[in-house]
């Protein structure tokens, strides 16, 4: 080691053994003999304080994730288009008026609320009129629909959603629906989730190939909503049924389901 090594290791050794607060040693503050007092007859002088150990920076923890919100409607009508529906009912489309500014309107009548407040019994048999804001998409005269509406200013009503229910799969979607009503009235998160992947559950299993889908894409939505909330059971029923779907969209849906939906 150098000269210079050594007057450096000299210097960081002496600012260590410096009790803090006084100064060293300098010309002029040196302490005269009369001022040392000698230590007494076999009393062995303190050990200096070793110097407190080197600490690096405390770790701090990584954000927790926040949890997921297991709250509020369950099914995805529920979350989308209930909360901007007022009235939910199936009736008859009975004519259809003259396209005004881009709008297609039609009379339909009602013929089972579903959703919504009683009307009143002087409307009671009178036609709603419902606007559609896409044209050549409105129901023909004389189909049974299924109606789900916003209330206008007017007193009229806006389709959120409008679908015919007189062909094949009609009564399954009617019973779908109602059954979607019935499992957002349970009282809480839990016994709707419950109640909705039971009844998933059963329709993965059914012959009726529009049941078959709407529960695929509905576990899909709720494993999308809610990650991670699907039970081993749920699982274990898509991998089931995943290989019989011929649609590949279908099959891509429950896979992801299956993966728990998309990651927070």
């Amino acid at each position: 080691m150098d000269a210079r090594a050594l007057a450096l290791a000299a210097a960081a050794f002496a600012a260590l053994v410096v009790t803090p607060g006084c100064r060293t040693a300098q010309a002029g503050n040196v302490p005269k003999p009369a001022d040392v007092k000698p230590a007494d007859a076999g009393t062995v002088p303190p050990k200096p304080s070793p110097a407190p150990a080197a600490t690096g920076p405390t770790p701090v923890a990584p954000p927790a994730k926040p949890a997921v919100r297991r709250e509020g409607p369950v099914t995805h009508l529920g979350r989308t288009v209930l909360p901007s529906c007022h009235r939910m009912f199936v009736g008859r489309v009975e004519g259809r008026v003259s396209a005004v500014r881009g709008l297609e309107v039609l009379r339909v009548s009602e013929d089972e609320l579903l959703w919504g407040p009683p009307r009143d019994p002087d409307d009671e048999g009178r036609p709603h009129m419902v606007s559609i804001g896409e044209e050549g998409v409105a129901p023909a005269p004389g189909r049974r629909v299924l109606v789900l509406a916003r209330l206008l200013p007017s007193g009229n009503f806006e389709a959120v959603q409008i679908g015919t229910v007189d062909e094949t799969d009609g009564a399954a979607k009617l019973a779908t629906f109602r059954r979607t009503l019935d499992i957002e009235a349970l009282r809480s998160w839990d016994e709707r989730s419950a109640a909705l992947r039971a009844a998933l559950r059963a329709d993965l299993g059914s012959d009726d190939r529009w049941q078959r889908a709407y529960a695929v894409r509905e576990m899909a939505a709720f494993a999308d909503a809610f990650p991670g909330a699907l039970g081993p059971d749920d699982v274990e029923r898509l991998a089931e049924i995943e290989p019989l779907l011929t649609d590949s969209e279908l099959r891509r849906l429950a896979a992801s389901a299956r993966g728990g939906g998309r990651r927070p």
